[in-house]
């Protein structure tokens, strides 16, 4: 009697073994590749004259829009400690975020309490006054880009302004947008 036990326990023991084996040995997924980068290069960042990283903008009445835009405010991002290699620039790129950006516009959302309405806020590069297309991967390809100093320090020139939401009308209050820049080396 013993020995049947024994028996039967280790044919059922088999057969567990088996389906395990089987469902283990299933038809492949596909393959992932992953690509990357190790670079040496590196720098920090600050925004040039503020220790909160807030830029202020002027007030600006609902009828001083010229277009669609009003109140230009120019920012810079300064680049110190830079250790890059060998004839490597430095950009920023400004990240998506579905709680801050339009993703539609690439403008940066107005997220103030009881804010204005019907305005939007958008980003320009210093040096040429293009829009800068926020969280677009086109980013890092057409990103101005700084070649820093002999001391490793450079500057990275933006502009914020404020723009009228298209078929948006135009009402008074509190602006706030918050962006997430990274910086990018190429």
């Amino acid at each position: 009697m013993k020995r049947s036990i024994l028996f039967k326990a280790g044919l059922i023991a088999s057969v567990c073994f088996m389906a395990v084996n089987a469902s283990a040995a299933g038809t492949s997924g596909g393959t992932i590749t992953f690509n990357g980068k190790i670079t040496s290069s590196t720098c920090d960042s600050a925004l040039e004259g503020s220790a909160a990283n807030e830029v202020t903008m002027p007030d600006v009445a609902t009828n001083a829009f010229t277009g669609d835009t009003a109140g230009r405010t120019s920012f810079n991002i300064l680049l110190t400690s830079c250790v890059l290699d060998k004839d490597t620039g430095v950009a920023a790129y400004f990240e998506p975020d579905a709680n801050w950006v339009d993703m539609d516009t690439g403008h940066l959302n107005n997220i103030a309490v009881a804010g204005a309405e019907g305005v939007s806020l958008q980003l320009l590069n210093g040096d040429d006054d293009t829009a800068i297309n926020v969280g677009d991967a086109a980013q890092e390809t057409l990103a101005h880009t700084v070649v820093p100093d002999a001391q490793g320090n450079g500057t990275l020139p933006y502009f914020v302004e404020y723009f009228k939401v298209a078929g948006g009308t135009l009402k008074a209050g509190a602006v706030q947008g918050k962006v997430t820049y990274s910086l990018i080396y190429r």
